[in-house]
């Protein structure tokens, strides 16, 4: 067997170290810390404007309306440019997580991230049209 065979080999036994969580694992203490980054996020940005949450709502839900189907990136510069900030563009992590639950918008698939260099990791976004 040469060597690149061999080590694709190793790499494809599912063995985690001692100590290391499987994957499911993982992803619930990924999720926990999400929940808990989102709702820090919410409270810097009610305590910098209480409706910010709010007005970012309508506007996204707005903006779907009449543009369709759009990155995340985008709905969040769309706020922006209409004059809906906060501090920390992760504070719009709330606004989606909310629209969401409510039920107003879903995640419709991948995106590249414009401001990360066409990276992969950013999310559309539809309207839920009732």
């Amino acid at each position: 067997m040469c060597g690149v065979c061999e080590v694709n080999q190793q790499l494809a036994l599912d063995l985690a170290p001692a100590g290391i969580s499987r994957p499911a694992v993982l992803m619930d203490m990924a999720r926990l810390q999400a929940n808990v980054n989102i709702g820090r996020g919410a409270a810097k940005a009610c305590a910098i404007d209480p409706a910010f949450i709010d007005k970012a709502g309508v506007h996204i839900l707005r903006y779907l309306r009449t543009n369709g189907t759009s990155s995340g990136e985008m709905l969040t510069d769309s706020c922006k440019l209409a004059g809906i900030k906060s501090t920390d563009d992760r504070h719009f992590g709330a606004v989606f997580r909310s629209l969401i639950r409510l039920g107003l918008i879903r995640w419709a698939g991948d995106a590249r991230r414009v401001k990360g260099h066409a990276s992969r990791g950013g999310s559309l976004y539809q309207e839920v049209i009732r």
